[in-house]
């Protein structure tokens, strides 16, 4: 069994490696969801999207000197460049393949964080099957389908070795002795996976009606800049953990509530507000998360005392919790929802919120959000 290692990808930043891990986590719901449709509908703009979300998996993976992936995945984005091109027909094969070998990628990814390696024959055949399916040529006679049929049993083989990966000696033997300088280490890679998992579970609630996909990188984007704004006050890791989670409990309020039109009965009311307790929940039972589990508590608290669920105000709120509501606020008012037919533009959605000032808002928070927007989106560098 050899085993290849690649420390241009291992060596880089942790934060870095974060930011790879949850757009991979993006890039796999995406291709899932355009293999999921057409299954059903070959529905060009479909294949459009896959080609898209293919290109930026392969970008992503150069980004990051993955060059491997970037060779494996560049012959996935040519099968999928000759379906928008029609010179190769969508089959439900082709999106089993591309769903195994992403599968495979995520996997041999996962090994190279947590152990620094991973099998080099398993990446050997990964490459093997997809040039053979790459070059498959459509015939009449659906030649490129039996390949296709072929190289998906293989494929499907291979999906299970990496996961059979026992560890090196050499990282075994480092396991029963590890010192105490390595366990920082330890921890910030499953912090990264931890992260890794939240992002997955933020991106499938974007994909629910009531909200828009891509919401979250939205709110990600702008309260790490308002927090960069202020001389990053809030642990960045936790920020972004709180934003990925703070909603998750919207997933179980019935739709019938959520899309109504009509006003809300105290009792719904009360239902949706218990939506805070569920991220909080999950966040304060993972170890390492207890300042995210607050942010996401105390993130529809009030400057003014008026909010909930505690009625905390002015400085008793996590600055966490404050940058959240701020983005959140911003997002809801910009972007359409199901309740909202249209989309204000960013002035009305600043106005709204500074008219918030010194009530539902910190003041001070205030002046730093105005000042960002204007660095994002009206003067940007």
């Amino acid at each position: 069994m050899s085993m290849i290692t690649c420390p241009e990808f291992t060596n880089l930043d942790r934060e870095i490696i974060f930011d790879f891990t949850s757009c991979l986590q993006e890039n796999i719901e995406e291709i899932e969801f355009c293999i999921h449709k057409l299954d059903s509908s070959e529905d060009p703009e479909l294949v459009h999207e896959l080609f898209r979300a293919m290109h930026s998996l392969k970008g992503n993976c150069r980004m990051v000197l993955l060059l491997p992936f970037v060779y494996i995945t560049h012959e996935l984005e040519e099968v999928v460049s000759e379906m928008r091109d029609e010179t190769r027909h969508y089959h439900h094969l082709y999106g089993s393949i591309f769903i195994s070998v992403i599968t495979i990628i995520e996997s041999m990814t996962r090994q190279l964080i947590e152990q620094g390696e991973c099998r080099g024959d398993v990446l050997e055949n990964l490459d093997t099957m997809v040039k053979k399916v790459r070059n498959a040529k459509a015939t009449p006679a659906n030649e490129d389908l039996e390949v296709a049929e072929e190289a998906l049993s293989e494929l499907i083989k291979l999906q299970e070795l990496p996961k059979q990966m026992e560890p090196s000696e050499s990282v075994a033997a480092s396991s029963t002795s590890i010192e105490s300088n390595q366990k920082p280490k330890n921890s910030k890679l499953k912090q990264t996976n931890n992260l890794a998992f939240f992002s997955q579970l933020a991106v499938q609630l974007d994909c629910l009606s009531i909200y828009r996909q891509g919401r979250t990188k939205n709110l990600i984007e702008l309260c790490l800049a308002v927090n960069q704004q202020l001389k990053k006050p809030v642990d960045q890791e936790q920020l972004t953990a709180a934003v990925y989670i703070h909603d998750i409990g919207m997933a179980f309020v019935p739709s019938a509530i959520l899309n109504k039109q009509d006003s809300l009965s105290k009792e719904e009311i009360a239902m949706i507000r218990r939506h805070i307790a569920t991220g909080t929940s999950l966040l304060a039972n993972i170890e390492g998360w207890q300042e995210a589990a607050l942010m996401v508590a105390q993130h529809h608290e009030r400057y003014d005392g008026t909010g909930y669920p505690k009625g905390l105000q002015s400085n008793d709120i996590h600055p966490g919790a404050i940058l959240l509501a701020l983005a959140d606020t911003y997002c809801a008012i910009t972007h359409e929802r199901s309740d909202r037919s249209y989309k204000r533009s960013l002035f009305s959605a600043v106005t709204l919120i500074n008219g918030e000032s010194g009530r539902q808002f910190d003041p001070e928070f205030v002046d730093i959000f105005n000042a960002t927007i204007r660095k994002l989106f009206i003067r940007p560098e």
